[in-house]
């Protein structure tokens, strides 16, 4: 700011004429002189303001040529020139920050005039933008802004590369202090450090499941990337392939792998008991409840079974039942069962058993069920408790296949005895046209005389073959068979169907008890090497001998491996087996249930009394270990086949 301070004084050599009667060294006798000893700069000039004090009478007035625009306003730094005298200050009112500098722009005004400028040695680039953080110092004042409307995220940091635009300005570096090895792809996960930076990242899509641990072979992907490796350091022999149980090393690499879709046979689960109705005098019906995490556990089809367990103070009771859902919830989980004896399961469930009660069970099994075959007439032919697996099965084939008929025949010895009688009477009426029912007493006499002819007795070959003509249900490429009971009814049948032209190949049985089973020669079971079925009258000559050396016996359960010893004193491989693995499956050992049914791989077995195997299930391979020894030192069995 300019300001002229004009300063009159008197002296004794500079006088100015005084006007009459004064004196000339006093001008003005009322104005003291401030320095009578200071000499008047321009003794030429008058005082534009006689009446102003000098505020600083010891500085000379640098041009006493310009009149001072604004002789009320004190100067701040009288000892500071003018740098322009021929400018008016903009603001007279605000004093210089910094009055030593020159203002490099003078015809621009300071857009913030309270900032101070904290480089005013650095030529502003672009001086119509405001600084956004006007308190941050320039980290590199050489380096134009590539984008000087974007704030610096982090302005403490060096920029490792100025060269590069950032691809994201929004996201801060994880770790400043590592090159990027391909600054052009995008980071998947900035908040992970990568464990080998050298390395690149065979997949950059898919984020590492285990950061800490370095991949054996980066070049593999991970077939699955939520499991981890149980040993990192060992290769997959077969990446493709999932470990069906990856905590349990492999005994015999050499060979493969089970089906790993294979739903498990072994195990016990405890299921509460939410229903027990009363269906006959010594039978009930039990329901259970299949929790969620269990359903594909318990998932079942007609025709299978499960095995109860019943633990006792002297043991435990072991008992194969058919699963039995009602006709109108197929999906349920109940057994039908009946009373045998005053010491057994059926006299506990049918005398104590209630609701809220746990039952242990195995998974469903069994390889029992009608033929895939469509729009076939099956004939369904049971004794007693033989009704539970045929009574799903009629109720799945008339759901499933409209084309269909079915023909069910049920003998009991009373009509008091007629188990589900209620349930197949709902069917009955829902399939009225397709659907025949026929209970056959063998102990009552409907009154109408000779032994109620085919609808009366005891099943034999006369009477069922007219039984089957009354039913138009005779022997003939489309009529499939099945047949379930007491082994004494089965065989009957099977032997009078036989006799009637049936197809074997359209026969299917199962039976539920031994007791009065004909006896039966040692049957064969032939491996992959002796493909050929035997004779089932032909007796083994490789019958086990107790002298011979102890047979090694390998088997394949739920995709794990066991392999036990049959000592000569042990009544069949079930036991060797159940020394090493408790939770092999059986129930019966009477060979009537097909709960411990295995395939054999390799070698040779012998047995007899195997009902629940039909001539298809020994040509295949099949056997029962409940009633089979080795008859070769060595035999592999697949239960899982």
């Amino acid at each position: 700011m300019r300001q002229t301070v004009n300063t009159a004084t008197t002296s004794p050599t500079a006088l100015r004429e005084a006007p009459p009667g004064r004196d000339p060294d006093f001008p003005d006798p009322g104005l003291p002189d401030p320095d009578p000893g200071l000499p008047d700069p321009d003794p030429g000039l008058p005082d534009p303001d006689p009446g102003l004090p000098d505020p600083d009478p010891g500085l000379p007035d640098p041009d006493p040529g310009l009149p001072d625009p604004d002789p009320g306003l004190p100067d701040p730094d009288p000892g500071l020139p003018d740098p322009d005298p021929g400018l008016p200050d903009p603001d007279p009112g605000l004093p210089d920050p910094d009055p030593g500098l020159p203002d490099p722009d003078p015809g621009l005004p300071d857009p913030d005039p309270g900032l101070p400028d904290p480089d005013p040695g650095l030529p502003d680039p672009d001086p119509g933008l405001p600084d956004p953080d006007p308190g941050l110092p320039d980290p590199d004042p050489g380096l134009p802004d590539p984008d000087p409307g974007l704030p610096d995220p982090d302005p403490g940091l060096p920029d490792p590369d100025p060269g590069l635009p950032d691809p994201d300005p929004g996201l801060p570096d994880p770790d400043p202090g590592l090159p990027d090895p391909d600054p052009g792809l995008p980071d998947p996960d900035p908040g992970l450090p990568d464990p080998d930076p050298g390395l690149p990242d065979p997949d950059p899509g898919l984020p590492d499941p285990d950061p800490g641990l370095p991949d054996p072979d980066p070049g593999l992907p991970d077939p699955d990337p939520g499991l981890p490796d149980p040993d990192p350091g060992l290769p997959d022999p077969d990446p493709g392939l999932p470990d069906p149980d990856p905590g349990l090393p492999d005994p015999d690499p050499g060979l493969p792998d089970p089906d790993p879709g294979v739903r498990p046979r072994t195990g016990w689960y405890r299921l509460e008991v939410t229903e027990v109705r009363r269906l006959t005098g010594d039978a009930v019906a039990v329901g259970l409840h299949v929790p969620a995490a269990l359903r594909e556990v318990f998932a079942h089809r007609p025709g299978q079974h499960v095995v109860v367990r019943h633990r006792r103070a002297d043991g435990e009771l072991r008992r194969s039942y058919s699963v039995c859902p009602p006709p109108h919830d197929p999906r349920a989980l109940r057994l039908v069962i009946k009373r045998g004896g005053p010491d057994g399961f059926g006299a506990h469930a049918t005398g104590r058993l209630a609701p809220g009660d746990r039952l242990e069970l195995s998974p469903p099994t069994g390889s029992f069920a009608l033929p895939p075959t469509r729009g076939v007439h099956h004939v369904l032919l049971a004794g007693g408790s033989g009704i539970t697996p045929l009574a799903a099965m009629a109720a799945h084939a008339l759901r499933g296949d409209p084309a269909c008929r079915v023909s069910l025949v049920h003998w009991v010895p009373t009509a008091a005895d007629a188990l589900l009688a209620d349930e197949l009477a709902l069917l009955k009426d829902e399939f009225v046209d397709r659907f025949t029912v026929l209970h056959v007493l063998t102990r009552e006499d409907r009154g109408h005389g000779d032994g109620d002819g085919p609808f009366g007795g005891r099943m034999d070959a006369g009477r069922l073959s007219r039984l089957l003509a009354a039913l138009d249900a005779r022997p003939a490429p489309d009529t499939a068979f099945a047949l379930c009971g007491p082994s004494g009814l089965v065989d009957t049948a099977r032997r009078a169907l036989t006799d009637l032209g049936a197809d074997p190949a359209l026969v299917r049985w199962e039976v539920f008890t031994a007791a009065g089973a004909p006896s039966r020669t040692p049957q064969r079971t032939p491996g992959p090497a002796d493909p050929a079925a035997p004779d089932p009258a032909a007796p083994d000559p490789a019958a086990p001998d107790p002298t011979a050396a102890k047979p090694r016996v390998t088997a394949l359960l739920d995709g794990r491996r066991i392999a036990a010893t049959v000592l000569p004193q042990d009544p069949a491989i079930l036991d060797a087996l159940l020394r090493d693995r408790p939770d092999v499956p059986y129930a019966c050992r009477e060979g009537v249930c097909g709960s411990c049914r295995a395939k054999v791989v390799s070698g040779r077995v012998a047995g007899e009394g195997q009902y629940a195997l039909d001539e298809r299930d020994r040509a295949a391979g099949y056997t029962l270990v409940c009633r089979t020894r080795p008859s070769t030192p060595e035999v592999t069995l697949d239960f899982d086949a």
